[in-house]
């Protein structure tokens, strides 16, 4: 490759990693949390916004379905992001760290946390998640009334 082709290129990279930034940013989503949407570590994510590699087609296709926006403008050859980053659908922060959390908890905790969060569905207190194949929550025995 020429001085002029190497040189490109790592235009090319940098564009495409402050286009990534710009969306994660805007999506409201940390480096960790892509990472773990990605299921990949944050070493190799964080190469990516430092310009460091490219991801493979299909983390770049993952990448765009993430964040909602198009290949093209994230490799910087189109100007226009894609449809509505800003209207992208958002965990709130203390949710998101709260899922991090979990992933490094016992399977007890784990089991007794999804319990609870099944309970707060079915009483309507959670929305319903988007999975829609996901199983039927478990019921938990009422309450002793001992007192």
């Amino acid at each position: 490759m020429s001085d002029d082709q190497d040189t490109q290129e790592q235009e090319r990279q940098r564009t495409f990693s402050r286009n990534l930034r710009i969306a994660r940013e805007r999506a409201h989503l940390t480096q960790v949390d892509m990472a773990e949407a990605m299921t990949m570590s944050e070493t190799v994510y964080a190469r990516y916004e430092s310009a460091k590699t490219w991801p493979s087609i299909g983390a770049l296709l993952r990448l765009c379905q993430i964040l909602n926006c198009s290949a093209d403008w994230l490799l910087g050859l189109d100007d226009t992001p894609g449809p509505a980053l800003s209207a992208l659908p958002q965990e709130p922060l203390p949710v998101r760290r709260l899922r991090r959390q979990l992933r490094h908890a016992q399977p007890r905790t784990r089991r007794m946390v999804k319990l609870v969060l099944d309970e707060l569905q079915e009483r309507g207190r959670l929305a319903p998640p988007d999975d829609e194949n996901r199983k039927k929550p478990r019921r938990l025995p009422p309450p002793d009334n001992d007192e």
